[in-house]
This record gives C-alpha cells, sequence and structure tokens, in this order.
C-alpha cells in the first residue's frame, strides 16, 4: 500500500498533537504492513522538511513539493501602498512636510493652536496578514523642534503623547492616523521654528481606504484558483506516477485532489464550536479542512468526542467517519529519581514540590482559570506547593503573565517554554500531580502523558477528557475556579486519591496503541481499495 500524506508536520518545529499523530501512526502502519510506504506532501512555502523530524519516523519517505496549499497564499491586501501620506496638521491648516528619505520637516510659524501628524493607517491583519489588528498609521523615532536658539528633541515616549499613539516599543511609536502632539512639547519664544519627525520605515496601506478592496480580491483570488488547480493537477500527474492511489490530509496540506482517493484525520472542531479561541485567518484555514472533509471518502478520528462533533455539526453519515484514537510518543513513561533530580534542578525546581501543567499558553487551555484556582488553594488553604507551567506561547499569553503579576505570584508560577520530550517526561514523573482544567479538547494528550509517567491527573469534565481519562483521573468543571480549586486541595491532601489515580492511570494508558489505531487505519484503507476493486 502507497500513500501520499500530509507533510506539514515535518516542516515546522512545533511537534505537538499533529506531529504525534503523523509519526506514530506512519511508525506503526510501517511496522504493521511490510508492503505500507508513503510520500509526504509539503508546500515549499512553509519550508523544508526537517530532518530532525524525519529522523523520528523508522523508514525513509519520498518527498514531492508543490506550492498548492491556499493557506500558505500571501495574504489578499487588496489595492494598496507603502508611501504613508504623512501630513502636518498646524492650527487648522494641513501642510505637506518637506521629505529626505525617513524624515519629515516643516518650516514655517510657530503652532500655537494645535498639531497633528497625519498619515494612511491600516490594520496590519488586514494588508499584511497575521494577527495584528490594531490601526496603525506611522512608526514615530524622533521628533525634534528647532527655532534660531536651539534644536530640542521630544522623546516619543514622553507620557503627554497620548491622543492617537500606541504604547511605545523598544525603539520607535506607532501611531493611528492622526496623533496629536501637545502644544506645550513645542513652546518657542520664536516665530518661526522647524519641526521634524524621523520614521522607523512604512507598512502596507490600503488605497482609498479599501473601497474597491473586495472586487480586486475576487480576481486576484480567482486567478489564484486557477494557476492552484493546475499546480494541483501537475501535483497529482505525478504521485500518480509513484503509484499513490490515496492521499492522506492531517490538517496543514488540505489539497482537494480529484483523481486520488482522500482520506483525512480529525483532530478537533475547536475553530467551529469556539470560533474566540482563534483568529480569522485561523477560522479561514480551518475551513479548507472542513471541504476537505466533506470531499474525503472517509475520515479518521482521535476521540469518539471528536467524531461526534464532526458528524453533529457538519451532517456527515455516521459511517464515514470513524474513531481510531491514538497513543502518545514513546518518551513518556517513568524516570529515574536521579533523572528526575537532575532535570528539575536544571529547570530550578528542586526546592519545593510542583503541581504540573502543560499545554500551549492560550486562552483555550484555561492556565488563566487554573491560575485563579491555585490562587484560592494557595491563599485560603495555604497550600505549598509551586505551579509550573510548561508550554509556547500562544496569543493571549498577556492574560496570564499580567494576572500572575497582578495576584503577586510571581514567586511560585514557573513558566517554561522549551522543553524536550524526554525532558517533560522527567517533570511529569517529579510532580506531585498534574492540573489539565482545559475548556476543550480533541483528545487532550497531557492527560494520558501524564498518567504514562506514574503522574495523578485532574482534568475537565466536558468534550473528550472524560472518555480519555475514564475513571484514571479527577474532573472538574473548567468554567468553575472554585471547583478547579477544591480539586486542588483534594489531590494535594489525599494520598489515597493520588494513588489510586496512579494506578489507574497505567491501567487507562494501556488502552490506547498506535498498533490498534493504525491497524484501523489500514483495514479501513484495504475496505476503500475492495470498494473501488468491486
Amino acid at each position: 500500500m502507497k500513500i501520499a500524506f500530509d507533510g506539514g508536520a515535518f516542516q515546522q518545529d512545533i511537534q505537538g498533537g499533529i506531529f504525534t499523530v503523523s509519526v506514530g501512526l506512519l511508525n506503526a502502519a510501517a511496522a504493521a504492513d511490510p508492503q505500507f510506504c508513503c510520500v509526504l506532501v509539503a508546500d515549499p512555502r512553509l519550508g523544508p522538511v526537517r530532518e530532525a523530524l524525519l529522523a523520528q519516523l523508522s523508514f525513509r519517505p519520498e518527498i514531492i513539493y508543490g506550492e498548492v496549499t491556499a493557506a500558505f497564499d500571501p495574504p489578499l491586501r487588496g489595492i494598496t501602498t507603502d508611501d504613508p501620506r504623512i501630513r502636518f496638521e498646524i492650527d487648522g491648516r494641513v501642510f505637506t512636510p518637506q521629505a529626505n528619505g525617513l524624515s519629515f520637516t516643516y518650516t514655517g510659524k510657530r503652532p500655537s493652536e494645535s498639531f497633528h501628524i497625519r498619515s494612511r493607517a491600516a490594520r496590519p491583519s488586514d494588508t499584511r496578514g497575521g494577527r495584528d489588528s490594531r490601526m496603525l498609521g506611522i512608526p514615530l523615532r524622533a521628533i525634534t523642534l528647532r527655532d534660531e536658539d536651539e534644536t530640542r528633541l521630544i522623546s516619543v515616549r514622553d507620557p503627554a503623547l497620548s491622543e492617537g499613539f500606541e504604547v511605545p516599543e523598544p525603539d520607535y511609536r506607532w501611531t493611528n492616523g492622526r496623533a496629536r502632539i501637545p502644544i506645550h512639547l513645542l513652546a518657542s519664544e520664536a516665530e518661526e521654528v522647524t519641526i521634524s519627525i524621523e520614521i522607523a520605515g512604512t507598512m502596507t496601506y490600503q488605497v482609498m481606504e479599501g473601497r474597491f478592496d473586495d472586487r480586486y480580491n475576487q480576481i486576484i483570488e480567482s486567478l489564484r484558483a486557477s494557476e492552484r488547480r493546475l499546480r494541483i493537477a501537475a501535483l497529482e500527474d505525478s504521485l500518480l506516477a509513484m503509484g499513490v492511489t490515496t492521499y492522506f490530509v492531517n490538517h496543514f496540506m488540505p489539497v482537494p485532489m480529484e483523481r486520488l482517493r482522500i482520506v483525512s484525520f480529525l483532530h478537533d472542531m475547536i475553530p467551529v464550536l469556539h470560533k474566540g479561541f482563534f483568529m480569522a485567518d485561523a477560522r479561514a484555514n480551518f475551513a479548507q479542512n472542513i471541504a476537505i472533509f466533506h470531499r474525503s471518502a472517509h475520515i479518521f478520528a482521535n476521540s469518539a468526542a471528536s467524531r461526534a462533533d464532526l458528524i453533529r455539526l457538519e451532517k456527515l453519515a455516521p459511517n464515514r467517519v470513524s474513531h481510531i484514537g491514538i497513543d502518545i510518543a514513546p518518551d513518556y513513561q517513568p524516570q529515574p529519581t536521579a533523572t528526575v533530580a537532575t532535570v528539575q534542578q536544571g529547570f530550578g525546581l528542586a526546592t519545593r514540590p510542583y503541581i504540573l501543567c502543560v499545554g500551549t499558553l492560550e486562552p483555550r487551555k484555561n492556565h488563566l482559570g487554573l491560575l485563579v484556582a491555585f490562587d484560592i488553594a494557595f491563599r485560603d488553604h495555604g497550600f505549598p506547593y509551586d505551579l509550573v507551567v510548561v508550554g509556547k506561547p500562544g496569543w493571549g499569553f498577556d492574560g496570564f503573565t499580567r494576572a500572575m503579576a497582578e495576584r503577586g505570584m510571581g514567586h511560585i508560577v514557573h513558566i517554561l517554554s522549551h522543553v524536550s520530550n524526554a525532558e517533560l517526561a522527567a517533570l511529569y514523573s517529579g510532580a506531585f500531580f498534574s492540573a489539565y482544567p482545559s475548556l476543550y479538547e480533541g483528545f487532550g494528550l497531557p492527560v494520558l502523558e501524564a498518567m504514562a509517567c506514574g503522574c495523578p491527573v485532574l482534568t475537565s469534565n466536558i468534550s473528550s477528557m472524560p472518555e480519555i481519562a475514564g475513571d484514571a483521573a479527577m474532573l472538574v468543571n473548567p468554567h468553575d475556579h472554585a471547583a478547579i480549586a477544591a480539586g486542588l486541595v483534594t489531590m494535594a491532601e489525599d494520598g489515597g486519591i493520588r494513588a489510586m489515580l496512579v494506578e489507574r492511570g497505567h491501567r487507562r494508558r494501556r488502552a490506547y496503541s498506535w498498533a490498534v489505531s493504525a491497524r484501523r487505519m489500514l483495514d479501513t484503507l484495504a475496505q476503500l481499495d475492495d470498494g473501488v476493486a468491486a
């Protein structure tokens, strides 16, 4: 059996759930079927396939590149310009300053009533892509006032600069398109002055406030779609020549093949169920996965909860979606005491017992709810533990760090962002227990990882987490801070419960196996082949 497989997870240094599924399924399929092989499909705009990630496969796949994924197309900007069109509005009159590179200068009558710096402004998310939705004009680096007696520099960090200004950044300060310079900062005895500004650069602005962008973007997207169809057809030609019959979509490369059978993997439906957890571009990208689910001959789901969500939300026939389960990376198992001590010391965790929370720092993972609950437990019950959070910062991360500072918890909360699987296994093994009160998960790998390392688990009583945990975890309502706090206290004070959960956790962990998941996948693919042959 030879399939083409979405290779996007092998192009990025994320190594999260999608990468774990890729490696686990492919390795187990190769072990179960000596005839199994695959071709990784990659889009070069996402970067090259990384050798360090390929090394985690037990075989060497073929690799093919094609610029075929709409998600990696440059953002549609409409009709744009890089000209900021800077003007000075002085005492109600508008002047065009003299431009010299990145400096703009006015010489004339001293302002007596008002001075504004005007320019074009746009949201980077509209014109450049990404998540920055601030309305930005120009990045001011310096403001200079000169008269016949002196030259005076006005700092862009001056607290008097507020109206029309964003918070200062390290080397400059953005305006919003009409920024006011308080007149007292421009005070002078001279009748004539020279006022100069220096900017750090420009950004991309919409022309005529984006009035024609929708129509323009429709034309551009139509051209792109035509070119993409041609590239997909060429990619299919190559894959068919290589003996591929099936294309397996695994989130990153939802390519609508016409002549290859499409199967796909469902990790979760969170961008549909909880849109507020994602930026607009992420929701748009996930819509392409939804479109592929509807075209797929079969969809494999990581949990029964994810399967039920997809069937319910997209009205798909139940026989087109199967729950095959997943497993964790083999790194997660109880670690020797000496290894645990070395890792703890390396992260500065050797002095106090800690509770461990693992997951990207973003609102969906509910770190803020855990922090509030931990604060309740700490202050009301004299909780003698630290909280260790392992995860890379995501969007909304500042809310967590701000709350941590406001509550004065910086001395008991540790944030670790660069932790290998081996180090994380040691942190699980040495933790008092693990807390994972996520607001929604398609599977929730940290629940199973903790169990595999002999770490008792507290997790949420919603979405897939009760399914994954079974009777081997303490379940709490993640929306109720008091309930989380009560669970933390019970777990901390009751050694009998922790011991019971460790025992049950080892048993529960054995319920998941890559070999079983791969066998279910291969059997389904074989049935699809038989159906075509018939």
